[in-house]
């Protein structure tokens, strides 16, 4: 298990937990709770993103990213077995906004593959489009999304670590460093548009 860890995006850092047991599920969804509370006004805003191993055998969603604040789980949902009922029920939180690009897509990946459904997701595309009064934006990916809003230069995700083995025994620092960038930069578009810092 590699230790505490940050991942620096522009100059802030950000703190990776690699999530792999349910004791380390609840302790990281408490964690992550603490900096969801630290938002302003009723809504909360949390990055979601996932990772799916591209084998045909293997071919489920085997990562699900959320990051809020500079916090973020990659929660192996494949290394959990089950999947413990207080991450069904946070994906339900009626006060919480998840915000990212393809998220229904990725919603739905989830629940055929997980049984996991979300209550309040926003796609980053359409959210940004709507509020810049920008229509091209609904076709942009996450790295110009960032771009665009924020504005933050990230880079694209190198294909060895878009065609990682996600179920693969561990993760290597470069995978954790691009899962955690991907929904960290979610989050912090998400948070602008919607009205955050």
């Amino acid at each position: 298990m590699i230790g505490h860890i940050e991942v620096k995006v522009q100059g802030i850092k950000v703190k990776p937990r690699v999530i792999d047991t349910e004791t380390a599920l609840r302790a990281g969804m408490e964690d992550l709770w603490s900096f969801v509370g630290k938002g302003t006004g009723s809504k909360y805003v949390v990055g979601l993103d996932i990772e799916c191993t591209p084998v045909e055998s293997t071919n489920k969603v085997s990562i699900l990213k959320l990051a809020t604040g500079s916090f973020c789980l990659i929660i192996r949902l494949l290394k959990l077995g089950t999947i413990p009922r207080f991450l069904f029920n946070f994906l339900r939180l009626p006060d919480v906004s998840f915000v990212g690009v393809g998220i229904k897509e990725n919603v739905a990946l989830l629940e055929a593959d997980h049984g996991l459904q979300c209550r309040n997701m926003v796609d980053l595309r359409t959210l940004a489009a709507s509020v810049l009064d920008d229509r091209r934006l609904v076709g942009y990916g996450l790295v110009d999304l960032a771009y665009h809003v924020i504005p933050l230069q990230i880079m694209k995700k190198p294909a060895s670590v878009f065609f990682s083995d996600w179920s693969g025994e561990t993760l290597t620092m470069e995978e954790i460093e691009f899962a955690t960038i991907d929904a960290y930069v979610s989050y912090k578009v998400g948070n602008k548009l919607l009205g955050g810092l």
